[in-house]
């Protein structure tokens, strides 16, 4: 991984859990702390792949 492809990793997850905080304050729907938790699962990914991107860069 490089270190540009880091970096958008990085934002990815950052995205993802900006995403999954508005979804998790609605309170419109009740799937929606689904999603939310979903999307934060999904931040943990993405930061994870940045880490280990950046460490075996």
């Amino acid at each position: 991984m490089t270190a540009a492809e880091v970096q958008v990793r990085a934002e990815a997850a950052r995205k993802f859990l900006e995403v999954a905080r508005m979804v998790e304050d609605d309170t419109s729907d009740p799937a929606l702390p689904r999603v939310a938790s979903a999307l934060a699962v999904l931040a943990g990914i993405a930061a994870s792949d940045a880490v280990c991107g950046h460490v075996l860069h």
